[in-house]
């Protein structure tokens, strides 16, 4: 058996986002329920927008992921939980990340000041 058909560390790599996964949501929910009176003042809008996206991604990859049977390494693999559960943490992973890009870009360049400056001076 070649290292390309067994590779050594998938188990550690796979458990690794697992844990990680696992605690980065654990960690949003906490942040989001540890102060409850900010929840009812809406304190804490952007983790809710965030915990949002996050689900709403996860369910919105889930339907789309595809399951149909690939060739590794010369071999077919046909688990259709694995092949739909990658295909959806990709395409969720890659729609945050363009989310993420766009926040950046807009925080950068300012529009989101002068929109809240508008309506500050509307009121």
């Amino acid at each position: 058996m070649s290292f390309y058909e067994s590779p050594l560390f998938v188990d550690l790599l796979l458990w690794t986002v697992y844990v990680l996964l696992t605690l980065a949501v654990g960690l949003m929910l906490w942040s989001m329920l540890r102060h409850p009176r900010q929840l009812v003042r809406g304190g804490s809008a952007a983790a809710w927008v965030a915990f949002g996206l996050l689900v709403a991604t996860l369910v919105v990859g889930c339907l789309l992921a595809d399951d149909s049977p690939i060739l590794i390494n010369g071999k077919p693999y046909s688990d259709a939980f694995w092949l739909r559960m990658t295909d959806t943490l990709i395409i969720s992973s890659l729609v945050l990340i363009v989310l993420a890009v766009v926040g950046v870009v807009l925080g950068m360049s300012g529009i989101g000041r002068k929109l809240n400056l508008k309506r500050r001076k509307d009121v």
